[in-house]
């Protein structure tokens, strides 16, 4: 299917692709075989593309660590912890990071290291940014 025609037939598709990183992101992932149905697989599919997909397609070797779902549930245990806390800075520290890395990611926190993971995920994917000094933050918003 034609982006184009997926997008006229799905109205949540059509809605959200006006915006050009989701309408950029859409037409990527159709270009590589993939047909999101909604926002939320658009968004999931962004983020495979950055953990891992865009290299693989681009044939670029940049990450230490291949392993996008660890990395995705990572994120997922960070992004809990630092939304999760009303009043909470949305900064976040590189020991606290490596605390909830060590305490919540079990046996993938053992074959990993904390500092190859971190590595990928501020310089090679860009999800999270080095906030001149000391604290991290997610690179969006919507992260």
């Amino acid at each position: 299917m034609q982006p184009k025609e997926l997008v006229e037939n799905n109205s949540e598709l059509n809605y959200h692709t006006r915006f050009p990183i989701v309408a950029l992101i859409t037409a990527a992932v159709i270009e590589h075989g993939e047909v999101p149905q909604s926002r939320v697989e658009v968004y999931r599919m962004r983020f495979d593309l950055m953990l891992s997909k865009w290299d693989r397609y681009r044939e670029v070797k940049r990450q230490l660590i291949n392993d996008p779902e660890g990395k995705r549930l990572f994120l997922q245990v960070l992004a809990f912890e630092v939304h999760s806390n009303s009043g909470r800075p949305v900064t976040f520290s590189m020991s606290e990071m490596r605390d909830l890395y060590e305490e919540k990611m079990g046996r993938w926190a053992y074959t990993n290291d904390f500092r190859d993971v971190l590595n990928d995920l501020v310089v090679a994917n860009g999800v999270i940014k080095n906030n001149r000094g000391s604290k991290y933050s997610f690179g969006h918003i919507s992260f």
